[in-house]
């Protein structure tokens, strides 16, 4: 996530730059225009800090299922409402964790149909603390114990 918002904030900053020059010239940059570039920099140097300093993403795994948290929100589902088990697939340019729903549960939950995450209904991603990989193993485990599958 980190490099995703320092890579964003050059490609940004950068871009207002080129704007800004074939707007208006060198020599207003030059004598102000840099302010402008500057604060953009800095704007997306504070987003960094952020995302750094900010709450990481967690999975909160229980006896009956799951909790997802994001900065911005949550998602909870239950052990019987996720059909088989967690896979690690590609999110975008970054890997996550993905499942299939129950047709039962995606139906109550008016859940649509998506090919977005290679054949899965849902998908987890984000800068977790551990890899994707081992994070799609901790419900897998959690998941087995509670259904009593091996």
């Amino acid at each position: 996530m980190l490099r995703g918002v320092m890579l964003g904030g050059l490609g940004v900053t950068g871009g207002v730059a080129v704007v800004l020059l074939s707007v208006f010239g060198l020599n207003w940059v030059a004598s102000t225009g840099w302010i402008i570039i500057a604060l953009v920099g800095c704007s997306f140097g504070a987003l960094a800090l952020l995302a750094l300093t900010g709450r990481r993403p967690r999975v909160e795994i229980g006896p009956d299922g799951f909790v997802a948290r994001v900065p911005f929100g949550s998602r909870s589902r239950r052990w019987s409402d996720i059909e088989g088990g967690f896979v690690v697939i590609k999110v975008g340019v970054a890997e996550g964790m993905g499942c299939r729903l129950t047709r039962v549960f995606k139906e109550s939950a008016g859940i649509k149909p998506t090919t977005l995450f290679a054949g899965n209904d849902e998908a987890i991603s984000g800068g977790y603390e551990i890899p994707i990989g081992e994070l799609a193993e901790l419900p897998n485990h959690h998941k087995g114990r509670a259904t009593g599958a091996s």
